[in-house]
């Protein structure tokens, strides 16, 4: 929200959210795009230990700001 990096993802159920879904599809994100796309996003994964499961505690921030539900569902628009 902060960068305005937007995350392309397309799923099949649109109103679950998967996380682990998520996190590959992110994974395959930065793999195929160019290295100039989500910028702030491979810097957080890069200065982190864990990796691509480092944006789990973010995925949990975004549940808190209440933009997801805890039972992982979208929050209605």
């Amino acid at each position: 929200m902060l960068t305005d990096e937007v995350i392309d993802w397309n799923c099949p159920k649109i109103e679950a959210f998967d996380p682990y879904f998520f996190l590959d599809h992110l994974r395959w994100q930065l793999e195929t795009e160019d290295t100039s796309s989500l910028p702030q996003i491979r810097k957080w994964i890069s200065s982190h230990p864990r990796g691509i499961e480092s944006m789990m505690p973010v995925l949990e921030y975004m549940m808190g700001m209440g933009l997801i539900n805890p039972d992982w569902t979208l929050v209605e628009t």
